[in-house]
């Protein structure tokens, strides 16, 4: 049974298995969509048409964040519009990952400034307790060991 919403090929298993994350199904390379380990990378972080890439999520994660701009600031909105443009613009760079710390430092910015400006304790703890169901969610996925599923 496959969880991951996105088709995988055998270079992508390989690089979840070179990171220690034990992917739940087999992966068989008749479904080998991608060149090598640098096209599974550029397109999974930075192809806009793909609804599963980074790249596509972050785009999603502003749009919502523009409805709720009441509640999160306008500050918080901007960290989140700031790594998107980043985003968007590293992949025409010559060193495209190497823009992901920016956007990885706006990203943290966005939390921290969730802290600081959503005033209203009740509106803030749902917004954390999304965030960890989320990543919950993932180490369920991804079958992470069992003490790292109950530190969140």
């Amino acid at each position: 049974m496959q969880f991951l919403p996105f088709p995988l090929c055998s270079k992508a298993k390989n690089i979840f298995h070179h990171n220690h994350i034990s992917v739940p199904f087999d992966i068989d390379d008749s479904s080998d969509i991608y060149k090598d380990k640098k096209d599974f990378v550029m397109q999974y972080v930075f192809n806009t048409e793909d609804p599963n890439s980074l790249v596509s999520n972050l785009s999603r994660a502003h749009d919502n964040a523009m409805v709720v701009r009441d509640t999160i600031s306008s500050e918080a909105l901007s960290y989140l519009e700031m790594a998107l443009n980043i985003i968007k613009a590293g992949y025409k760079g010559h060193t495209p990952l190497r823009e992901m710390q920016k956007v990885l430092d706006e990203l943290m910015a966005f939390w921290g400034c969730l802290d600081d400006f959503v005033e209203d304790e009740e509106s803030r703890n749902v917004i954390k307790v999304g965030r960890y169901l989320e990543r919950l969610d993932l180490y369920f996925r991804f079958s992470m060991p069992y003490d790292k599923k109950m530190k969140e």
